[in-house]
């Protein structure tokens, strides 16, 4: 390439690629991103983007349209699923501003990937391919060249980050001993419309986000943007039967938002080891590198950070493998320690018995300010 700018490749047009590929892009590169669906369709279900990610979307200029199709809720309430009253009340609406820079926001998935493709597609330096599986990458010291339907490409790229999430192609390139980890749990899928959910629990206040423990299993409700849905999502341990079985000892408001859902859809959960994210020319990103339970909502995050981080890493890139390596060791802790948030969630979300009952203690008792403010090393980093 000529000058200090590089020809990247980009394969996965999810959220961590997208937002790669623009960063890069407004650096001066140039992008190629693949994506294996024939079509970017509305997939996906509810996001949640807390602060540390929605200060990078805030810097690449696009706060104003994520916040358009994006909710901004009023705070986290945490209930025992089995009881009337509500275990703690956190504040989200002011404080997270005030505190760490950005909003705490949630939206449909399909809808923050419309706000990131229309920027990518603003940009000359991006081209999109869709249904492009890249498949394998072949790496020597002067480029890499990518394989798609079988092919080896004649352009060759300077660097491919691999950002083709929890199923990638590319991550046994990289690092032939990472294993997709299946976590024991799993995740059902549904939704309920506002006015139905209003109607059914008057009493739940749904500008909030809502956390519903019980005994190895958990419910978490939140509305889905400005979309007329309320997101749910039911975690329990695999094998389990789905919703709504098991909450008949449930309240009545917590047992009628899971009833009045039209649909669940199965989601078994998966985390991803994978001890070396960079060979080469060759990265990976998001998911593909460190896929982890969502019990921490920051999968996306994750991702979003990312590629802010290797962005920052291929600035001065005079050596592109090195540059890599670096993008490497800035990510591999922090996502670590939040993929271990990720897993004490689900313990705490789920626990039983005596533990149950200490948990329930503790989120009644402990005040608002001192539970957000063990978040400060989350919410305040990047």
């Amino acid at each position: 390439m000529d000058g200090n700018k590089l020809a990247v490749a980009v394969a996965g047009a999810g959220i961590g690629g997208l937002v790669t590929g623009l960063i890069l892009a407004r650096d001066g590169h140039r992008i190629d991103v693949f994506e294996r669906a024939p079509d970017l369709t509305d997939i996906g279900a509810g996001i949640q983007l807390s602060p540390n990610a929605m200060r990078i979307l805030d810097r690449l200029g696009l706060g104003t349209d994520v916040r358009s199709v994006a909710f901004e809720p009023d705070g986290l309430t945490f209930w025992n699923a089995t009881k009337p009253a509500a275990l703690a009340h956190l504040p989200f609406k002011g404080p997270m501003q005030r505190q760490f820079g950005a909003p705490y926001l949630v939206c449909h998935r399909g809808d923050l990937q419309h706000v990131l493709l229309a920027a990518c597609r603003a940009e000359a330096a991006i081209s999109l391919a869709t249904g492009v599986t890249v498949s394998d990458a072949l790496d020597d010291a002067d480029c890499v060249r990518i394989v798609t339907q079988g092919r080896i490409t004649n352009a060759g790229h300077d660097v491919l980050i691999a950002a083709d999430g929890l199923r990638s192609a590319l991550r046994e390139v990289v690092d032939p001993s990472a294993q997709v980890v299946r976590d024991g749990q799993t995740a059902w899928r549904g939704s309920v419309p506002p006015s139905m959910a209003a109607r059914l629990v008057p009493a739940l206040d749904l500008k909030r986000v809502h956390v519903f423990m019980d005994d190895g299993r958990h419910l978490v409700a939140y509305r889905m943007g400005r979309r007329d849905q309320i997101n749910l999502v039911w975690v329990a341990e695999s094998g389990a039967a789905p919703p709504p079985a098991g909450t008949v000892q449930w309240t009545a408001a917590a047992r009628a938002l899971v009833e009045a859902a039209d649909r669940w859809v199965e989601w078994p959960l998966a985390r991803v080891d994978c001890a070396q994210w960079v060979k080469g020319r060759i990265a990976l990103l998001g998911d593909a590198a460190h896929a982890m339970t969502p019990h921490a909502a920051q999968g996306g995050a994750m991702a979003i950070e990312d590629a802010f981080a290797l962005a920052l890493c291929l600035k001065n890139h005079a050596d592109v493998p090195s540059a890599l390596a670096r993008y490497q060791r800035a990510r591999r802790q922090r996502a670590a320690r939040v993929a271990s948030l990720s897993a004490a969630n689900r313990d705490i979300y789920q626990a039983k018995g005596a533990k149950a009952v200490g948990r329930d203690m503790a989120l009644r008792f402990a005040p608002s300010s001192l539970l957000l403010k063990r978040m400060d090393w989350l919410y305040g980093g990047e």
